[in-house]
C-alpha cells in the first residue's frame, strides 16, 4: 500500500494500483503515432475499480479528492502536477509534437511524485 495525503485528505493505493500508475506515467511506454503525436495507452486505475453506482470513478481511491468528478485530476491540480501539455483520459495519456518536450517533463514529474510515495502496511 502507498499512502497519499494532500491538504489533509488521505487515501491509500494498493500495490496493483501503484504499479498501474507507474506504468501509465512511464515515458518508456510511449508509442509514436503517425500524426506526429505520442500516446501512452495504459488505462487509469479507475478502470480497475468498477463503479457500484453513479459516476464511473466512484470506487477509485482518488475519489476522496473530488466526489463529483475526476478525483485524480483534482489531486494533481492541488499538487500543481496537472499536465497542461499532455492530455489525460481514462484510457491513455496523449500529446502532440509541438508540446513533446513539455509533456514529457510533466509526465516525468508525476512519475517522480509517485516514486516518492511512502510504502505502508
Amino acid at each position: 500500500m502507498r499512502k497519499i495525503v494532500v491538504n489533509g485528505v488521505k487515501t491509500k493505493l494498493s500495490e496493483r494500483d501503484y504499479k498501474q500508475l507507474l506504468r501509465r506515467f512511464d515515458i518508456e511506454n510511449t508509442e509514436e503515432l503517425i500524426n506526429s503525436s505520442w500516446l501512452i495507452s495504459i488505462r487509469c486505475i479507475c478502470g480497475l475499480h468498477p463503479p457500484r453506482s453513479g459516476h464511473h470513478c466512484s470506487q477509485c481511491p482518488f475519489h476522496v479528492f473530488d466526489e463529483f468528478g475526476y478525483g485524480c485530476i483534482r489531486m494533481l491540480e492541488t499538487l500543481k502536477l496537472n499536465p497542461s501539455y499532455a492530455k489525460l483520459s481514462r484510457i491513455s495519456v496523449h500529446w502532440t509534437y509541438p508540446t513533446n518536450r513539455s509533456a514529457r517533463t510533466e509526465i516525468t514529474a508525476i512519475r517522480n511524485w509517485l516514486l516518492s510515495l511512502e510504502k505502508v502496511r
